[in-house]
């Protein structure tokens, strides 16, 4: 979003608007401030001008009874999104507070907010941003003490990297398994994207575009992904990651790139949750576009080399 900084522009009609829609967006003095570089104590004369009255601290009333039992794909969902990217803190006070987050890019915003609209009861906004070394991130979190404390009490803990494991209650004990598996590989999976040279005596070089999908986590979480793989047909592989060969540690890639097996594999992920990350989405539908030829691996001739690209 481009906004002039305040000291630069006077007091006008545009930086108004800009201001009041990000707020009622994101419902945090903090996260204007973030987004526009505009001064804190002049966004809150902003929404004063026009009679907003804002709060010092945004509380959210948590559905917490969703998490005595997952019912539902998009629940389902983001539990294996949890998995894959959440993080869990206990707070070191009298009170032992448990917290969750679930920290993605700032672009992928809007699947937070979904998340959002299912957990908490009332209108948004869910989420807040920050900022890290230059990056910005949308964050979603949850300290409510009955919400946090029960999606910990089905199987999620601080440091979770190397230990955590797939509980059956994260995926309804296998009713909504498939949205479960499309919550993994959205915080932690990818289609990737590449070329490999053909060479023939009729048509020459070629160079042909393939796709494929990765997956990486502990031994655990790739073990359990794939079984899954095998028991729906999809022939995979499951091996260590280089970087991690004389660690104590370890990190697993589980892959493949058959192009029946890629489209398997998202029939079966995208059959019912209705909340996904759209980036990923659309690099499946291109691939599906590209084996229905409507992309020809023809028209990439200028490629000399071979390339990957990872969603």
């Amino acid at each position: 979003m481009q906004i002039k900084k305040w000291h630069e522009t006077p007091f006008g009609e545009e930086n108004e608007n800009i201001i009041i829609e990000s707020y009622k967006r994101l419902g945090s003095i903090n996260a204007v401030y973030r987004e526009t570089g505009l001064n804190q104590k002049r966004i809150k004369q902003f929404l004063s001008k026009r009679g907003i009255v804002y709060k010092t601290i945004l509380y959210k009333n948590y559905r917490s009874s969703l998490f005595d039992s997952i019912e539902s794909h998009e629940m389902a969902y983001f539990m294996g999104f949890l998995v894959s990217d959440g993080c869990f803190f206990v707070r070191k006070d009298k009170y032992k507070s448990h917290i969750v987050k679930l920290v993605l890019k700032a672009d992928d915003f809007e699947v937070l907010n979904q998340i959002g609209s299912l957990i908490v009861d009332g209108d948004g906004p869910y989420i807040t941003f920050s900022k890290n070394q230059g990056r910005s991130y949308a964050v979603l979190g949850i300290q409510d003490s009955f919400a946090s404390k029960k999606i910990f009490d089905l199987g999620f803990h601080p440091n979770k990297t190397w230990t955590i494991k797939v509980d059956p209650r994260m995926h309804g004990n296998g009713r909504f398994i498939n949205s479960f598996v499309l919550g993994l590989f959205d915080g932690d999976g990818c289609f990737f994207r590449g070329h490999r040279k053909k060479i023939s005596k009729k048509r020459g070089v070629r160079f042909i575009r393939r796709y494929g999908v990765t997956y990486t986590g502990n031994e655990y979480i790739t073990q359990f992904l794939y079984d899954f793989l095998i028991k729906n047909g999809i022939e995979s592989t499951r091996s260590v990651d280089p970087r991690y060969l004389e660690k104590e540690n370890k990190i697993y890639n589980v892959r493949f790139s058959k192009e029946a097996l890629v489209k398997k594999f998202g029939e079966i992920i995208y059959g019912d949750s209705k909340i996904f990350l759209k980036r990923k989405r659309n690099r499946y539908e291109e691939f599906l576009r590209y084996i229905n030829r409507d992309i020809y691996s023809e028209n990439i001739r200028e490629k000399k080399t071979s390339f990957k690209d990872e969603y």
